[in-house]
């Protein structure tokens, strides 16, 4: 009978840990002492989310949690959450503003889909984990100054900040385990025909300007060390690249479908070896 008993504690002990909880508009799970919120079933356009439910701290919102909630305007997010899981906010169309604390570390893939109302993102500014698709389809500016350690922007493709002097571009701002911090192109408008990229960019990442057809002069920083896969493929109007003598590194395919780009760059440099090899004429810089 007492082991009964313990058996059957412990089947309830295991589906109160596992199985959906609900509290108000709120359904919600219970792991390790933690509650992660999964379905929200109220109508609220400002919504403030609870930081507890059934006695237990709110530390994550499940994936498709908001999903289609077309009421909701303004969300906040209370302070002890550390993740916002996948398209946990997918389709909010009428979702303008977003309250991140500074407990978030991680923000999914989809978190925040084709939310195109959202305009305002308060974020802090040592949120180590966005993940590239988490904006997908929105356009939030926060600020926009490329020498600022907080200046950023919130776009389609995630953690970014825009240079003033080139608004149709959008550059992704992380940190290297060095602590280096490093800008690179993450977003082109096919407006864009010349650009200059800020000092102290170190690489331009895979597919950064990859299909910007109106592109046809840039110029990279020294210091910029690596032109990552399919960099600029499909600028099809890319005329003159700029490149200097600390590149090292130029992906096979960095300038696929570029028909008629001369790369201007030092003599003897890894640039100017790249362009003979691969067929590009070149120009001393």
């Amino acid at each position: 009978m007492k082991r009964l008993l313990i058996l059957l504690l412990m089947l309830a002990m295991v589906c109160f840990s596992a199985c959906a909880l609900a509290e108000d508009d709120f359904s919600y799970t219970i792991s390790g002492g933690e509650a992660k919120i999964t379905a929200y079933t109220g109508s609220a356009s400002d919504l403030t989310l609870p930081s507890s439910l059934g006695g237990y701290p709110v530390t994550a919102i499940g994936y498709c949690a908001f999903r289609d909630c077309t009421s909701l305007t303004r969300v906040v997010i209370p302070d002890g959450v550390t993740r916002i899981g996948s398209n946990a906010f997918q389709h909010c169309t009428a979702l303008s503003q977003i309250v991140i604390p500074e407990s978030v570390v991680r923000i999914d893939t989809h978190a925040f889909y084709r939310c195109s109302s959202l305009r305002q993102i308060d974020l802090h500014d040592n949120i180590p984990g966005i993940n590239i698709l988490a904006f997908y389809g929105c356009s939030a500016v926060r600020c926009c100054s490329p020498d600022s350690l907080t200046a950023y922007v919130l776009t389609d493709v995630g953690y970014t900040f825009t240079d003033p002097a080139y608004p149709q571009l959008a550059l992704k701002a992380f940190e290297d385990d060095a602590g280096q911090r490093t800008f690179t192109v993450a977003k082109c408008d096919q407006n864009a025909v010349s650009v200059s990229i800020p000092t102290r960019v170190t690489a331009i990442e895979r597919y950064a300007f990859f299909g910007c057809a109106g592109l046809t002069d840039i110029v990279l920083p020294d210091g910029v060390t690596e032109i990552a896969q399919s960099a600029f493929e499909g600028c099809s109007a890319l005329r003159r690249i700029t490149l200097p003598a600390s590149i090292t590194s130029i992906a096979v395919d960095a300038f696929a479908r570029c028909t008629d780009l001369t790369i201007i760059a030092p003599a003897g440099s890894a640039a100017q070896a790249f362009a003979a090899e691969h067929g590009f004429s070149w120009q001393a810089l």
